[in-house]
């Protein structure tokens, strides 16, 4: 499962990772972070086959794994799991909101404020992506 965030993570994060800390040092970080990817699709895949009658991915399983010991655990696990997708979610979107504004939309500035935060074209880009990818994710479920 982690291994789907790499990729997004290294379109985002290219340029600003190479010009900080240096082609080789990212290339390093990239190459180590997709083989502890690998290496958890690995232990998702022993612990799936564990316990074949148990569906719900990682949290599942962590509840599977923890409830003998310490169930209150596996709400920690659940929660971690959720709270790291939530968050690839909004750097992604941000991106792709600032992509489209300053690839197509660049002469559009204005904006309006929402108690501290100016929300402009690229917020508003943003919210559509996730309301879109939600949508698509829905909906798609139910055809």
């Amino acid at each position: 499962m982690a291994v789907h965030s790499v990729p997004t993570g290294l379109l985002v994060t290219v340029g600003y990772a190479i010009g900080s800390i240096g082609a080789w040092t990212a290339i390093c970080i990239w190459v180590a972070a997709t083989l502890i990817g690998l290496l958890q699709n690995m232990l998702f895949a022993e612990i799936a086959s564990m316990l074949p009658g148990s569906s719900g991915g990682i949290t599942r399983y962590a509840a599977e794994g923890w409830k003998r010991y310490f169930a209150p655990l596996s709400a920690v696990a659940a929660f971690g799991y959720w709270i790291g997708w939530s968050f690839s979610i909004a750097v992604n979107a941000a991106a792709i909101g600032e992509l489209v504004h300053s690839q197509w939309f660049p002469q559009v500035t204005d904006g309006f404020r929402l108690l501290s935060h100016e929300i402009g074209l690229s917020e508003l880009i943003a919210l559509s992506a996730i309301a879109g990818g939600w949508a698509l994710n829905y909906f798609g479920v139910k055809i």
